[in-house]
């Protein structure tokens, strides 16, 4: 038993996982520390909208890997805070499509700095070789788990 404990925390998936908790957390404490007061769940939502606004609730969810429930809550604090609006589709009015605020919009430079920041802090010494190796075998991770797959 002592080996398979000792063969998870070594896994990719155990170590990729505790790698993206620990950057999270220190991006979350970088936006606090600045004023920027959003969390880095709501930074990744708005990344994506940053990108294209009106997205529906639904494209949220998967390019957040996200279920419906969580990406429901999530939009409602990120709607409550003032971040967001929900916008009834024209074609369906059960659809809804999510635009920006002002407020969101003000945000973009200092958040997206901040994650440029925690990201050259992350990688600090590690080989730009490595990097590539990494990347690459990440993303094929996540195309072997991508919900069509």
């Amino acid at each position: 038993m002592g080996n398979n404990k000792k063969a998870v925390r070594n896994s990719v998936g155990f170590l990729a996982n505790l790698a993206g908790t620990a950057f999270q957390r220190h991006l979350f404490r970088a936006f606090r520390k600045s004023g920027c007061f959003i969390t880095v769940e709501q930074f990744t939502v708005l990344m994506y909208l940053w990108g294209e606004e009106g997205k529906t609730q639904q494209q949220i969810a998967c390019c957040t890997n996200r279920d419906k429930p969580s990406i429901t809550r999530l939009l409602d604090n990120m709607e409550r805070n003032e971040l967001v609006v929900r916008v009834p589709c024209q074609k369906d009015r059960r659809v809804k499509r999510i635009f920006l605020t002002t407020k969101a919009k003000e945000l973009k430079y200092e958040s997206m700095r901040l994650t440029e920041q925690s990201l050259q802090e992350a990688l600090v010494g590690i080989p730009e070789t490595d990097l590539c190796v990494c990347k690459e075998v990440l993303g094929r991770i996540v195309e072997n788990l991508a919900c069509d797959a």
